[in-house]
């Protein structure tokens, strides 16, 4: 199962530092983020200009 962390501190997958999710309440369209690359931000589905993930 895949665990949530309310805390900052490390990933235990990868090591990457964790950060806060902001609730984007301002903009009213959804957004999505791909999972490897949460700089990636789209306003509709599709696959991470990246890696190519969903």
């Amino acid at each position: 199962g895949d665990k949530t962390y309310d805390k900052p501190g490390d990933c235990p997958v990868c090591g990457m530092d964790l950060v806060e999710e902001q609730s984007l309440s301002a903009t009213s369209a959804e957004q999505y983020t791909c999972p490897m690359h949460p700089e990636i931000v789209e306003e509709e589905p599709g696959s991470c200009p990246i890696c190519g993930m969903d």
